[in-house]
């Protein structure tokens, strides 16, 4: 099952999808350590509800970071 978590989160990345592993049960997460498994680029947050205010905070950074240094929304042509 662990490694079967891992592939699908790896598959979504590779679709565009940033992942974020939420409320792994103890004895998952150490199956994960013994295994070896490297979830790198995976976020992983103990509760639904921390996962979803990293999602959230991840989102408003990627407004900030389109947007001009004056706070206007960029566009494609300059």
């Amino acid at each position: 099952m662990t490694d079967a978590l891992i592939r699908a989160a790896r598959s979504a990345r590779w679709l565009g999808a940033e992942v974020v592993i939420t409320g792994i049960r103890p004895s998952v997460a150490q199956a994960l350590a013994e295994l070896g498994a490297d979830p790198g680029g995976i976020a992983t947050r103990a509760t639904l509800e921390r996962g979803v205010t990293y999602a959230r905070s991840m989102r408003q950074g990627a407004r900030v970071a389109a947007q001009d240094p004056d706070g206007r929304a960029r566009t494609g042509a300059r």
